[in-house]
């Protein structure tokens, strides 16, 4: 699972995006400014990630 975290009631922390899952069980990939434009870009990269993992699962697997 990919997720978008930041510390709870700390609204100047970053934002962090990472994997939930796997052999490390938590793995930080990057993080990104407290603000809607470090939020927007955040949600970019996680759904570039997705589409990445996605075609490694394919390749995988097959």
């Amino acid at each position: 699972m990919l997720s978008l975290v930041q510390e709870q009631d700390k609204p100047d922390s970053p934002l962090i995006l990472v994997i939930l899952g796997g052999a490390d069980g938590f793995y930080p990939l990057e993080s990104f400014e407290p603000t809607p434009e470090g939020s927007d870009l955040a949600k970019i990269a996680g759904d570039l990630m997705l589409r990445a993992l996605a075609v490694a699962h394919g390749n995988w697997s097959a």
